[in-house]
């Protein structure tokens, strides 16, 4: 039995499933088919560069931030793997282009919430390797308005 779509949004689908005698709710990112990547760029000298991001679901925060890793979709009519689509990520909301691919390390996969159907394709960024830094290109009005900072120990961000 197909799962019935309870609410279709532009990117994201509530679903329901059924499950002997109960019902299973839970979202589906159809602009990527729930294939994600989540990763963390890092540099020995400047720490972990990590993002602060407007995130409405998640509540209002004193600085009207949240501190989050990057994330993106792999869209496969537009990536090949999701290597490419952390490379775009990058681009976009850092502004960095990397000196070769061979910086980006694969950590594996895993689920992220019982709630959601999403497999994050996980990854490591050693800067060290080289990289260009540009303007970030943000793809939305929301994403314009966010920037990247750098946390020389691993425990600041914590502490936002």
């Amino acid at each position: 039995m197909t799962d019935k779509v309870l609410h279709k949004g532009k990117f994201v689908e509530l679903r329901v499933k059924e499950v002997g005698n109960s019902s299973y709710e839970y979202s589906h990112e159809n602009r990527c088919d729930g294939q994600i990547v989540a990763f963390l760029p890092f540099h020995y000298e400047k720490g972990f560069l990590l993002r602060h991001e407007i995130t409405p679901c998640w509540g209002e925060s004193d600085s009207g931030y949240h501190i989050n890793s990057f994330t993106g979709g792999w869209e496969q009519d537009k990536h090949d793997t999701p290597i490419d689509a952390v490379i775009d990520e990058l681009r976009e909301e850092a502004g960095i282009i990397l000196s070769s691919e061979d910086s980006i390390l694969t950590l594996g996969t895993c689920r992220g919430a019982k709630s959601c159907d999403s497999l994050y394709h996980l990854f490591a960024v050693d800067l060290n390797k080289g990289y260009v830094q540009n303007e970030p290109q943000a793809d939305s009005e929301l994403e314009a308005q966010e920037h990247c900072c750098w946390y020389e120990n691993s425990l600041d961000w914590i502490r936002e």
